[in-house]
């Protein structure tokens, strides 16, 4: 069960950590996480990553 859990929170953060990584490994100064993360769309990132867990969500469902 705390699999299941873990693996949906990972997949619920998977875009803010892509987005965390590219910025920080594209500017060319090198901010800490919270300044990129107070100029980050959380809005957008939050969609992102619930819907690729609703759709994770979707096709195991009708897998199994």
């Amino acid at each position: 069960m705390i699999r299941i859990v873990a693996e949906n929170i990972l997949l619920f953060l998977l875009p803010t950590i892509v987005y965390i990584a590219f910025v920080y490994l594209t500017r060319e100064e090198r901010p800490g996480a919270a300044r990129v993360l107070d100029d980050a769309p959380l809005i957008w990132l939050f969609i992102a990553g619930a819907v690729l867990v609703v759709v994770t969500l979707a096709s195991f469902g009708s897998v199994t």
